[in-house]
């Protein structure tokens, strides 16, 4: 009972403190909760937070409300990645103790645990919940599992030479056929040639490669290049389609990939800055706009077709040098959910995407001069029997 009593005190003294402020909303967390890492749902407006004293806390980025604390067995939970199912039921988690908890978000309770042989630093769910997928930053090694079973199906090895990894991502195509694996390793060897320091401005000792491997067999489809002279791994996402995804990453752009063909489609210049600050990138239902997250709680909003910077907030919120992404995007991209550390605060603001998809709806159905001027020829007096007169003059004989 007490347990109970303290979980119902505990949300309401986090809801007490949300607050609106100009374009935000703020939860201002107590002095010794310092978030740790934020991670949303794809489904709604719901994400996850984690804090050093050991408590995650669900909740709704629409209100500023908390809604639920898992349980966390009270061991110390010092969260390292996150990744929701696609249904947004289940939760997979990662810790520093090398153990892949699988949570049910009804409950927050741990339903099983997976156990690894090296610290994790990204988990991707497949479209259908059956499978996921485990990225180690140490060796570059990927893992698929079976979540019904709890065994491990596959691993994809790392980069075989003597190239240090330094980070791996991981996403599901759509429609879960095969899988992205974005790594980061340094690569001391391999010059670059003109051409690409052409195209990325400058030369570099840093290969980012993006591979497309096939699920069921793990056989690579494609291999698309980033370079930089950063040792962060690209951000990835997979376009609502499937048939290309994007990256981004410092010095690169933002670019966007065939799928079928690993060939670069369209590239897209953005503001740059320390790759570190990219937290989160979203493409729009509808594929029209990738919309960026950074850490220092930036947004930047890019039109795929016009290959342009359309919206841009910059804020340059001073964060601390860790490499938990402390900024990252809703599941429809309109809300960017970043953590302050100075002000102790989980800060929710509008990207501005909402505005820009009205902005497009209503040009689309709004009458054009030429419109307008064929509307007032048609509704002149006789009209009718002008367009009749015109139609039997073609009419054969």
């Amino acid at each position: 009972m007490k347990k109970y009593l303290f979980l119902f005190v505990s949300i309401t003294l986090f809801s007490s403190f949300a607050e609106a402020s100009g374009d935000k909303h703020k939860i201002t967390m107590p002095a010794d909760q310092r978030v740790v890492y934020l991670a949303s749902s794809p489904v709604d407006s719901t994400f996850i937070s984690s804090s050093e004293n050991k408590q995650l806390i669900l909740w709704d980025s629409k209100t500023g409300r908390a809604l639920k604390e898992l349980h966390t067995g009270g061991d110390q939970y010092f969260l390292k990645e996150a990744a929701f199912s696609y249904d947004g039921r289940l939760l997979l988690t990662n810790s520093w103790d090398k153990k892949i908890k699988l949570w049910d978000m009804k409950t927050g309770k741990v339903i099983k645990t997976f156990s690894g042989q090296s610290e994790v630093g990204a988990l991707a769910f497949s479209h259908d919940g059956n499978s996921f997928l485990a990225g180690h930053d140490s060796t570059g090694d990927v893992e698929l599992w079976n979540i019904k079973s709890g065994k491990m199906e596959r691993t994809i090895p790392g980069p075989k030479s003597d190239n240090q990894v330094v980070s791996t991502l991981v996403e599901f195509s759509p429609d879960d056929q095969a899988f992205l694996v974005s790594h980061s390793y340094l690569n001391s060897k391999e010059k670059y040639s003109f051409l690409e320091y052409m195209e990325d401005v400058f030369p570099s000792t840093y290969q980012q490669p993006i591979t497309l491997y096939q699920k069921d067999s793990g056989e690579v489809l494609n291999q698309a290049k980033v370079y930089s002279d950063y040792g962060y791994a690209p951000r990835v996402a997979f376009s609502p389609e499937g048939d290309s995804f994007y990256s981004i990453f410092f010095g690169a752009g933002i670019k966007q990939w065939d799928s079928v063909t690993g060939e670069k489609m369209k590239k897209m210049i953005h503001s740059g800055g320390h790759p570190d600050l990219v937290t989160a990138m979203k493409i729009s239902p509808d594929g029209r706009f990738v919309v960026v997250g950074k850490k220092d709680h930036s947004v930047e909003i890019w039109d795929v077709a016009k290959k342009k910077e359309v919206k841009r907030f910059s804020r340059k919120i001073i964060t601390k040098d860790i490499k938990s992404p402390l900024s990252v995007l809703s599941a429809d991209g309109q809300t960017l959910i970043a953590w302050d550390h100075q002000q102790k605060s989980i800060n929710l603001y509008p990207t501005g995407l909402s505005d820009l998809q009205q902005q497009e709806k209503k040009s689309k159905t709004e009458k054009g001069p030429l419109k307008r001027l064929v509307e007032r020829f048609m509704a002149k007096p006789g009209y009718a029997n002008l367009s009749a007169t015109s139609c039997s003059s073609l009419t054969e004989e």
